[in-house]
């Protein structure tokens, strides 16, 4: 078989867990590091997403970094979550869900938007169920919110997909999507 036919494996899928609830109860000594330097932490970022996908250390550091974002929302870190995205980040929610404010750009607004979602749940946390690694710039992460709401008392349990795209170290962009099927198409991928 010729090298031109050859096409590089797309949509890379990986299984990922939160660290045990102990070890998810404060940083590592890693975060505090990124935490004080975020621009190392973004230059090893750069450097490891230009790795082929499905090397090893890829895939350490695209699951880590969705295991990492998870464990700090649960302990309500968000200076730690503050460290992988860009100043001038566009996210956006479901488009249509309760909590769809429109377009949310920039850091301080999409800190200000986390911060309320999670306040209003009494017990409040993320769980990362699959990570796809969509190639060049894309990552698709399924997670699952679960609390319970402090006004009402009502169980949330929510399963969506978020696709964040990644430039320079930094998350530029992220949307998120009711179905990973939505997310997948969305990245350019198929199930």
């Amino acid at each position: 078989m010729s090298q031109e036919n050859v096409k590089p494996p797309r949509g890379v899928r990986y299984r990922v867990a939160l660290p045990s609830e102990a070890a998810g109860r404060r940083r590592t000594p890693d975060e505090r590091l990124f935490v004080r330097f975020p621009g190392l932490y973004h230059l090893l970022a750069d450097r490891l997403m230009r790795l082929p996908l499905g090397s090893r250390l890829r895939r350490w550091f695209v699951t880590n970094s969705v295991v990492r974002g998870c464990a700090a929302a649960n302990r309500r870190d968000f200076d730690l979550m503050l460290t992988g995205w860009a100043d001038d980040i566009d996210y956006r929610a479901v488009e249509g869900a309760l909590d769809d404010q429109g377009p949310i750009h920039g850091k301080d607004a999409l800190r200000a938007y986390m911060q309320d979602w999670i306040d209003t749940f009494d017990q409040f946390t993320v769980e990362p169920l699959e990570v796809i690694d969509a190639g060049e710039d894309q990552v698709v992460a399924v997670l699952r919110n679960s609390g319970r709401a402090k006004l009402s008392g009502v169980e949330t349990d929510l399963t969506f997909a978020v696709v964040n795209t990644i430039r320079n170290g930094k998350i530029v962009r992220g949307r998120e999507y009711w179905t990973k099927e939505q997310a997948l198409e969305a990245a350019g991928l198929r199930e």
